[in-house]
């Protein structure tokens, strides 16, 4: 299952960014400088993110938008969905294609450096790093920075490691 399949796609480039289709399986894709990064096929998101799709969290805080999978899936069941992004070419390509939920709110910023009063049920580290290593200091430092900006009984979800943890 395609997760955008029933979405208009626009094909598009924005700066280093662009959208396309796969020629192997129809799914969506998003590339940076010619390299493979994401697709919207099931296959991808599932095995990563099983522990937080049962959940039905009001308030959502998403840090990295990638192709915008998860924030287009949380719209539909989330009074709030806020995204916090620093690459403004990537923001421009997803915003500029139809099949963002217009309700999302991205903000142009670094999630390491962004503050906010505001509160969430669930908040995702999407952030890929493209190098190799223990990514141990940097979910350590996100998951403080953030665990005052989850509500009671919030939770905080790093998507590289696929480790969730309850607000402390």
């Amino acid at each position: 299952m395609n997760l955008l399949q029933n979405k208009q796609i626009s094909i598009s480039n924005s700066g280093q960014w662009s959208i396309e289709k796969s020629i192997y399986n129809g799914t969506v894709c998003l590339s940076k400088e010619d390299n493979f990064l994401i697709h919207d096929h099931s296959t991808y998101i599932y095995p990563y993110c099983d522990s937080i799709l049962n959940l039905n969290p009001s308030s959502v805080l998403i840090l990295g938008l990638g192709l915008s999978l998860l924030p287009n899936y949380y719209v539909t069941y989330s009074d709030v969905v806020d995204v916090i992004e620093k690459d403004i070419d990537l923001i421009n390509l997803i915003t500029g294609n139809s099949f963002n939920e217009t309700s999302i709110n991205i903000i142009n910023d670094d999630a390491f450096t962004y503050t906010t009063d505001k509160t969430y049920d669930l908040i995702i580290s999407d952030i890929h790093w493209f190098i190799d290593g223990n990514y141990t200091n940097e979910i350590s430092l996100l998951r403080d920075k953030y665990n005052l900006n989850l509500n009671d009984g919030g939770k905080i979800f790093f998507y590289l490691t696929k480790e969730l943890f309850d607000k402390y």
